[in-house]
C-alpha cells in the first residue's frame, strides 16, 4: 500500500493529510497540531485532491461550530423546605423573584441543605438563588419567639440535626471563595426576621468586601 503525505491550509490554519492506497479503498487521515482529526475511507477509484481534502476540513470546521456549548442556562434555584414555587396562586415568585413567573423552566426546587450543595457542586452557580432559612420542623420557634425577634437566642439553645439556610449560604460563600467565582444576585423569602436578617447581612458583606 502506497503512502502520500500532503500539506494544507485552510482558513489561515495548516493541516497534513495522508493517503494509503490501497486496491479497492483509499484512506485519508488528516492531521492538525499532530494530531489525527479525522479518518475517512474512499473507493479507490474516487479522486483525492487538495480541494476534496479541502472540502472535507470545511465540513468537519462546520460540525465544530455547531457542537459549541451553548450559553449557560439561567436558572432560579429555590431554597425552601414549604413555598412551592410553582405553586402561583400563593405568589412566591410574583413576590420575591417576579423574572422567574414566566420561566418556570428555568426554576430548579431544592428544600434542604443537601440538595442545594449538591445541586450547586454538580451544576455550578446559578444565575439567581432564593433562600429560606428555617429547612426543617426542628427550625421552627414559637410564634413569640418571632414576634419577638429573639430567634438568634433561641437557637443557641438547640442542637439542630438538620443545617439551616445560613448554612447553605455560608457553604455558598466559601464554595465562591475556593472557586473564585462571583456571588450570583440573592434574595431571602425567609419568614423568620433574625435568620433572613442574618442571611443578608452575611451575603452583603461578602459582596461588598469582593467588589
Amino acid at each position: 500500500m502506497k503512502k502520500k503525505h500532503r500539506e494544507i491550509t485552510v482558513n489561515g490554519v495548516e493541516y497534513a493529510w495522508t493517503l494509503k492506497e490501497g486496491d479497492e479503498y483509499n484512506k485519508i487521515n488528516i492531521w492538525r497540531d499532530k494530531k489525527v482529526i479525522h479518518e475517512e475511507l474512499l473507493a479507490a477509484y474516487q479522486e483525492v485532491g487538495p480541494r476534496i481534502i479541502k472540502e472535507m476540513i470545511e465540513d468537519l470546521l462546520a460540525e465544530e461550530e455547531e457542537e459549541e456549548v451553548e450559553p449557560k442556562r439561567e436558572v432560579l434555584l429555590w431554597l425552601d423546605d414549604y413555598r412551592n414555587p410553582f405553586e402561583l396562586k400563593k405568589n412566591w415568585l410574583r413576590f420575591y423573584a417576579p423574572r422567574w413567573v414566566y420561566n418556570l423552566d428555568d426554576v430548579v426546587w431544592v428544600k434542604n441543605y443537601d440538595a442545594f450543595t449538591k445541586w450547586i457542586t454538580n451544576n455550578g452557580l446559578p444565575h439567581q438563588i432564593a433562600f429560606d432559612h428555617d429547612l426543617a420542623v426542628e427550625h421552627y420557634a414559637p410564634s413569640e419567639v418571632y414576634e419577638a425577634e429573639e430567634y438568634d437566642k433561641w437557637e443557641k439553645t438547640k442542637d439542630f440535626e438538620e443545617k439551616t439556610g445560613m448554612d447553605a449560604a455560608k457553604w455558598l460563600v466559601e464554595y465562591c471563595m475556593d472557586n473564585n467565582l462571583k456571588l450570583p444576585m440573592f434574595v431571602v423569602q425567609s419568614a423568620n426576621p433574625n435568620g433572613a436578617k442574618n442571611i443578608r447581612e452575611y451575603l452583603t458583606s461578602f459582596l461588598l468586601q469582593n467588589k
